[in-house]
């Protein structure tokens, strides 16, 4: 676990986790995955059952951000809680 505000982080290992998507309509669809952003994630591996290709255009703006422990919103409970996930959300990116 990382503490954004203390600047510390201690690790703890876990058991590996298959996560699986049931229930899903037919067709093409956008995936997001949020990974946890106060916790060092080791990604092993994704699979799927079908093809995977490269996003569509959104025609939505995108936001690319670097900054401090402020910005990497290391008071958020959640990734998506951080103000730039809250900001370019609002904003459409």
């Amino acid at each position: 676990t990382i503490d954004m505000s203390a600047g510390t982080a201690r690790t703890r290992p876990g058991p590996m986790e298959t996560l699986r998507f049931t229930g899903l309509p037919d067709g093409e669809k956008d995936v997001e995955i949020w990974l946890p952003h106060d916790e060092t994630t080791l990604l092993v591996a994704l699979r799927t059952d079908a093809p995977v290709g490269s996003p569509r255009p959104s025609g939505r703006p995108v936001w690319l951000h670097h900054g401090s422990s402020i910005s990497h919103g290391s008071n958020a409970t959640t990734p998506t809680g951080t103000w730039p996930a809250l900001a370019s959300a609002s904003g459409g990116a």
